[in-house]
């Protein structure tokens, strides 16, 4: 089955319409917790600093999993 891409402006939505489609799908809502830190994370790397974006990733996730690798 071949998909067509569909672009979509999510500023045409509200949130609470945003969150109703997550939640028809099943999908987990984002935390508040959750937001700083991965806020952070895309502005490294939308600023180029791939680095710190990734170090941030990898303690965010290491965080969420409450595990030390």
């Amino acid at each position: 089955m071949a998909y067509k891409k569909v672009y979509v402006d999510l500023e045409d939505f509200d949130d609470d319409e945003l969150l109703d489609e997550l939640k028809s799908r099943g999908k987990q809502l984002p935390v508040e917790e959750d937001l700083e830190p991965l806020t952070q994370a895309w502005i490294a790397g939308r600023n180029g600093d791939k680095d710190k974006a990734y170090a941030l990733m990898w303690e965010y996730t290491l965080n969420k999993l409450g595990k030390v690798v």
